[in-house]
C-alpha cells in the first residue's frame, strides 16, 4: 500500500542489562508485548508491516525501505516519519549516533548515497539535480536551518514560507554541511542537556531533473522527525 508502518524496539541501553523486556514475542510484523499491571500475565499484540527488533542493523532497517526511496527519482514523493517516546532511538534510526560511519549510519544518509548512486548510473540519460531543505519547529515558529546569509529566518506556523534550498554534490557534501553548519535546538536549551519539548525536524531532499529544454522539478523525499513525540 501506499502507507507502510514499521516498528523497531530499541535494545537495552548499557547498564539496563539486568531489566525485564516488555516484549514477549517478535513474529515478522507481529509484535506481543506483556502488560505490567497484569502481573505478567495479560499480553497485547500489535500488527505492522514489519517489526525490527532489538538486535536489526542499521543496513536491514534502511533494506526495507529502500524501494521506497528509489521511486523518488521516478517522480514519487516520499515522506518517511519518525515517530515514538523519547528515548527511542528515532534519531539513531534516522541519522545514525554521534560519531557516523559507513556501518552506523541512518536512513537518511544511506538513502542520499542510494540516489546518488542510481543518478549516476542513469547520467546517460537523465539529468537530476539534487537539493536538501532543513526547517525546525518549536513553539510554534519555524526556522529555516540552512539560511546562509546571516539572518536568522524564523517564521510564525501559520505564515507562507520561503525556506532555502541548498545544491548538494553528494552524500558526503552534505554530511560536512550539516555536521559543521547546521546548530540543532533552541539556544535556550542548546547547552542545558535538556530534551525540547515540543520540538520537530523536517529534512526535505529535493529532487529535479534537468532536460536540454526544460529544468523540471520531480519530487521530495521527506524525513519528519517528532523530537519529543
Amino acid at each position: 500500500g501506499s502507507i507502510r508502518v514499521y516498528c523497531r524496539v530499541r535494545p537495552f541501553f548499557p547498564g539496563q542489562s539486568n531489566h525485564l523486556s516488555a516484549v514477549e514475542s517478535i513474529d515478522d510484523g507481529i509484535i506481543t508485548v506483556n502488560i505490567p499491571s497484569k502481573n505478567g500475565k495479560g499480553h497485547r499484540s500489535f500488527n505492522f508491516n514489519k517489526v525490527f527488533g532489538p538486535s536489526a542493523t542499521q543496513a536491514e532497517v534502511f533494506l526495507d525501505m529502500q524501494p521506497l526511496i528509489r521511486s523518488v527519482l521516478d517522480g514519487y514523493n516520499v515522506c518517511i516519519f519518525a515517530y515514538g517516546q523519547t528515548g527511542s532511538r528515532k534519531t539513531h534510526t534516522m541519522t545514525g549516533p554521534k560519531e557516523i560511519t559507513e556501518k552506523s549510519q541512518g536512513v537518511n544518509y544511506r538513502a542520499l548515497g542510494d540516489l546518488f548512486h542510481i543518478a549516476d548510473q542513469r547520467k546517460d540519460i537523465f539529468h537530476y539535480d539534487v537539493y536538501v531543505q532543513m526547517i525546525e519547529i518549536y513553539n510554534e515558529q519555524v526556522r529555516d536551518l540552512l539560511v546562509t546569509d546571516g539572518t536568522k529566518k524564523r517564521y510564525p506556523f501559520t505564515s507562507y514560507l520561503i525556506l532555502y534550498w541548498f545544491f548538494i554534490t553528494s552524500k558526503q557534501h552534505w554530511q560536512e554541511k550539516k555536521e559543521n553548519q547546521i546548530i540543532l535546538y533552541p539556544a535556550a536549551l542548546r547547552n542545558t542537556g535538556q530534551r525540547p519539548v515540543n520540538y520537530h525536524l523536517i529534512l526535505t531532499v529535493g529532487i529535479s531533473l534537468d532536460t536540454d529544454d526544460q529544468w523540471l522539478r520531480l519530487a521530495t523525499l521527506k524525513y519528519v522527525y517528532f523530537f519529543s513525540s
